[in-house]
């Protein structure tokens, strides 16, 4: 028997475009078909611009970012972007300024068993990160006599998660050009960075929490604002990244 799509069932999806606003989830469903391989976003190239001012120049890969997002009980994941920083050493009081570039990301699910759902996510950077630095210096494991600069970092990052391009079952589905988090969320990210090229550990993991704000601007016909934010918003969204060390100093300038 043919499957007649009612108002309700149209209704419901909506809802289910609420899981495109944070990234590529994949939606486990018993009687769904295959989901086709992922493709996630990537930095076609390294980002050239860093925070203007004084300081250090350290150039970061962003990778392996992973995010749990409480309410939906899922994990996303984000693919490589960049984190251009600006850093002011000191023992005490040092500081970070830092320019953020995360890719965009496709997303694919199934829903109902039977509708796929398609949309582009976007991570726009809400201003310069900023934070705080202590240097200090690590001992390399092979070597008594070297020692390494690295600079023990708290920083927060803010910004806005936007989707656009939604497909639904291969149709466009008009969410109009400006949805997204009303406000931008503040991501604070901690840990210790290397500010020498040839550091043996030149990867740092971070772990941290944050809030997905609510969602403002959504749909052009239907305001959806308020189902996407009962159904994503909230607290305690826990985030997993690695920064590798890219380039420092001049490196940073010679690309």
């Amino acid at each position: 028997m043919s499957t007649r799509r009612t108002p309700a069932l149209a209704r419901a999806v909506a809802v289910c475009l609420a899981l495109c606003l944070v990234g590529a989830l994949s939606v486990a469903s018993g009687s769904a078909a295959p989901r086709p391989a992922q493709r996630l976003g990537a930095a076609d190239a390294p980002s050239d611009k860093f925070p203007e001012g004084s300081g250090i120049k350290a150039g970061y890969w962003v990778e392996d970012t992973v995010s749990r997002i409480e309410k939906l009980r899922s994990e996303i994941t984000i693919g490589q972007g960049t984190f251009n920083a600006l850093v002011n050493p000191a023992a005490t009081g040092g500081t970070i300024r830092g320019l953020l570039d995360l890719p965009e990301a496709d997303s694919y699910f199934v829903t109902f068993g039977i509708m796929p759902v398609t949309s582009t996510v976007q991570l726009i950077q809400d201003g310069e990160a900023e934070g705080t630095v202590q240097v200090s210096f690590r001992p390399d494991p092979d070597n008594p006599d070297k020692n390494w600069m690295r600079a023990e970092a708290d920083v927060t990052a803010k910004v806005f998660i936007k989707l656009k391009n939604v497909k639904v079952d291969g149709q466009p589905l008009d969410v109009g050009p400006d949805c997204r988090t009303a406000t931008s969320a503040s991501i604070r990210i901690k840990g210790n960075l290397p500010l020498q090229e040839g550091d043996p550990d030149s990867d740092t993991e971070t772990r941290s929490t944050y809030t997905i704000p609510p969602f403002a601007g959504c749909g052009a016909t239907e305001d959806l604002d308020p189902l996407l934010t009962g159904l994503v918003s909230g607290p305690g969204n826990a985030l997993k990244t690695n920064l590798r060390l890219r380039c420092i100093a001049t490196r940073c300038e010679q690309g």
